[in-house]
């Protein structure tokens, strides 16, 4: 809901920033909460702005946080323009 808020808002640079200032590691090892928040980003950029969702995606690719995250928008993006 946050993402959504911030996004809708036009403060997606300040969503983004958020989502990737947060610690990479948690005291069990990397932090499962920044990959959901990861995810959950993705899914709102692509419902709001996809080739902003895509380029993001595009600087994390290969990154410890990049996994699914052109999966997310896929789906997002289908939802709108199914083509």
């Amino acid at each position: 809901m946050l993402f959504n808020q911030m996004i809708s808002g036009q403060d997606t640079d300040k969503a983004i920033a958020l989502v990737e200032g947060m610690l990479e590691h948690d005291s069990i090892g990397r932090n499962a909460m920044k990959m959901d928040a990861f995810h959950r980003l993705a899914t709102q950029l692509a419902a709001r702005d996809p080739q902003r969702a895509i380029e993001w995606a595009d600087g994390h690719r290969g990154g410890p946080y990049g996994a699914g995250l052109y999966t997310r928008i896929a789906r997002r993006w289908a939802r709108h323009d199914p083509a």
